[in-house]
């Protein structure tokens, strides 16, 4: 029997039975061990990688790296807040009003689609080539 399209497993049974198996370590346990792991003598003292990965990224902001920029500033501020503005003044979102907008963007767009009347005259009149 095909599987329905769209729904892939069947009803009550999991895609992934078995899951991840234990002890498989991510890619933030891995890099972390590496660079705790990672040692180097800078000016007569010793750094870790940690260390090592913000000089680099210093050296290339300091040469204008668009990227080490903003990465940069991302963690040192934060990223910038992003906000979603009501503009319905705290009575929250109209449901029904965006249902109703949503439903006239649709009547539109159908219309722009349908050929008008003439239109479909011309095509059942003109002779097939």
């Amino acid at each position: 029997m095909a599987k329905p399209r769209g729904k892939p497993f069947e009803k009550g049974k999991s895609g992934n039975p078995t899951g991840r198996p234990k002890g498989i370590r991510t890619y933030k346990q891995i890099a972390e061990q590496v660079l705790n792991e990672m040692k180097t003598t800078m000016n007569g003292r010793e750094v870790d990688g940690h260390e090592l990965a913000v000089r680099v990224t210093i050296k290339k902001l300091m040469a204008g790296d668009m990227r080490a920029i903003e990465f940069h500033w991302n963690r040192m501020e934060g990223m910038p807040p992003q906000t979603i503005v009501n503009h319905n003044e705290g009575r929250g979102l109209n449901v029904h009003l965006i249902q109703g907008a949503v439903d006239e963007s649709k009547l539109e767009i159908e219309k722009r689609e349908e050929p008008t009347g003439d239109a479909k005259e011309d095509r059942e009149t003109e002779p097939s080539q």
